[in-house]
């Protein structure tokens, strides 16, 4: 387990709404009658970076994938949004433009805000994005050893499943997941089993990264919205529960945890701006360990990198 007790950058200023307590999915979710025409690919590469000059890339259509200017020789980073947000927020749109800046790649961000709003479609929004990227892969050549996912709170969730219907396909196994603060128990008590939540099975690298994090109803005076089970091949801790200048004192509860568990994006971006300079971690057992100063050592290849270039 990889822990920093440190934090940087700036506060995040979003205030958001209150995710519903999601309490029934199940594995029929694949089977539901999925509207896959309100399920959209954005597209941004080194030719089309700008915000809104996006290609709306349209699964199956080989004129659309040929408009999209994806090249399927660079990595490809696929965003996956959280429950009631959408492909095109901030923190997305600010990552594509910093991947943009620094390399050449192709940007994806899977919108499914109109799918969504109906929680039993999660799996299903899946299997669906996995079968159009299996397409992608098998039209211009971006196979899933290119692919790097990236998903917060559910969509880190959605991000995982993707990435497990992607082995059965002949696109193969992704690369690397990464999920950005994983939804919890606290928004469904299926996240405790590991067939409903992201696994480092479901990739050749699976990244965690917490940032609101325990195993307390959101309810409680110290309740989370994120998972708190190390669940990939690096997990991530800063500082796990609450981000600096958002413990609970008279800031109003809600908006602490929201704003902690938001946080994580804003990590991730700076991570890109600041590659390889930021956010050093040590491989550490447990917290406990941690704070009685047993695990600040780097090892002889150097501490790890918390963020968008971790390696393993």
């Amino acid at each position: 387990m990889l822990k920093s007790p440190k934090f940087f950058g700036a506060l995040s200023n979003v205030f958001g709404v209150l995710v519903p307590i999601l309490s029934s999915l199940d594995t029929a979710q694949a089977s539901c009658d999925l509207d896959k025409s309100k399920v959209y690919f954005l597209v941004w590469t080194k030719n089309r970076t700008g915000d809104e000059d996006l290609h709306n890339l349209l699964p199956y259509s080989n004129e659309s994938i040929e408009e999209s200017m994806l090249d399927g020789e660079l990595l490809s980073y696929i965003f996956f949004h959280d429950y009631l947000d959408s492909g095109i927020e901030q923190w997305i749109l600010d990552s594509k433009s910093e991947i943009l800046t620094s390399k050449d790649a192709n940007i994806i961000s899977i919108c499914y805000e109109e799918v969504f709003s109906d929680l039993e479609y999660e799996q299903a929004i899946a299997e669906y994005v996995a079968k159009v990227l299996d397409w992608i892969s098998d039209k211009i050549g971006i196979k899933s050893s290119r692919q790097h996912m990236i998903g917060h709170s559910l969509g880190a969730h959605i991000a995982g499943f993707t990435a497990q219907n992607m082995k059965r396909l002949p696109a193969g196994k992704v690369r690397r997941v990464t999920g950005l603060d994983p939804a919890g128990p606290s928004l469904s008590p299926l996240f405790r089993k590991k067939k409903f939540r992201i696994d480092k099975s479901q990739a050749k690298f699976v990244v965690i990264i917490h940032t609101n994090a325990c195993d307390k109803p959101l309810n409680s005076s110290n309740g989370c919205y994120g998972l708190v089970d190390n669940v990939g091949h690096a997990d991530f801790y800063n500082g796990g529960m609450w981000q600096t200048r958002m413990q609970q004192g008279n800031v109003w509860f809600w908006r602490t945890c929201k704003l902690s568990h938001q946080r994580v994006t804003d990590l991730l971006i700076e991570s890109i701006k600041n590659s390889g300079k930021t956010f050093q971690s040590w491989r550490c057992r447990s917290w406990s360990k941690f704070k009685k100063g047993g695990c600040k050592k780097c090892p002889r290849k150097g501490c790890a990198i918390m963020g968008l270039h971790v390696s393993r």
